[in-house]
């Protein structure tokens, strides 16, 4: 696996990361989840990209899916025919109003047993037995998806774990996945971000775009493609998407509205009249 030198020359201390050839430092604290950057001698603090996203409305999607959730359990635990006392309906209600928090932990689990698989079979050494799969029929299934695509489109870790710093326009972001941030996708120097989740949102575009910009003002490489591989949080599903190149700049420009809207919304809440 390769890394990308021109990324982080010197990593230091207490989650202190030199960028742009140790002009910058960026330090991340993992329990605040914040960024702060000193440049030329100032040190100031940045928004994360998945903070600024946090202004795009995500309500709807999981409105409806923890709705899904609660008719699920009802429909298992209420039986045509059978009759059911104050007792028994209020624990079967009790159950269904938090069906959503017990399949999120399933869900957290399979992710995490398909990620770390994914993992442990792209480090393994060229001609080695891929590691085992998974027990679970789902895991196990979103593996074997998974191990397809990575065959098809000869994927390539670059760089993995990066932290960004957008310079241009002050946001940090971090590319946690340790089955590849940048990679080489069939043949292209790729963005690549792994999500556990229920769909591919549209907010993911504005993400990826958000990493690229980052990742080639850093480093001066060009980014030719984007792609989301979501590993399914309910059903251990496998889709992978790659966003066109042609709509990168559109993508980031929505960003950066969000980035806009996020900063007045800022300015706002700390009383500001500017």
């Amino acid at each position: 696996m390769r890394t990308v030198p021109q990324i982080a020359e010197a990593v230091q201390p207490q989650g202190v990361v030199a960028l742009y050839g140790g002009e910058v430092l960026l330090t991340f604290d993992a329990k605040t989840h914040r960024y702060v950057v000193t440049d030329h001698g100032r040190t100031f603090p940045v928004p994360s990209v998945t903070t600024i996203l946090s202004v795009v409305d995500k309500s709807g999607p999981l409105t409806q899916w923890a709705a899904n959730c609660a008719i699920d359990c009802l429909r298992e635990k209420i039986q045509p025919g059978q009759t059911y006392d104050e007792i028994a309906l209020e624990g079967i209600f009790q159950d269904a109003r938090f069906n959503f928090r017990r399949i999120n932990r399933e869900a957290r689990s399979i992710g995490s047993v398909v990620h770390n698989w994914i993992e442990r079979y792209l480090k393994a050494a060229a001609g080695e037995v891929p590691p085992p799969f998974p027990l679970n029929q789902q895991a196990r299934r979103c593996c074997e998806a998974a191990m397809a695509w990575i065959r098809e489109r000869e994927f390539q870790p670059l760089a993995v774990e990066l932290k960004l710093y957008s310079r241009r326009y002050r946001y940090a972001g971090t590319m946690d996945s340790a089955v590849g941030g940048v990679a080489m996708v069939s043949g292209h120097r790729s963005v690549v971000d792994w999500k556990t989740s229920g769909g591919i949102y549209p907010e993911y575009r504005l993400q990826t775009a958000a990493y690229a910009q980052a990742y080639e003002q850093m480093t001066g490489e060009p980014i030719e493609e984007r792609w989301v591989v979501r590993l399914g949080k309910d059903d251990g599903a496998f889709e992978a998407v790659c966003f066109p190149h042609s709509q990168q700049t559109a993508d980031l420009r929505a960003f950066l509205a969000a980035f806009r809207l996020y900063q007045r919304l800022w300015q706002l809440r700390k009383g500001g009249q500017h």
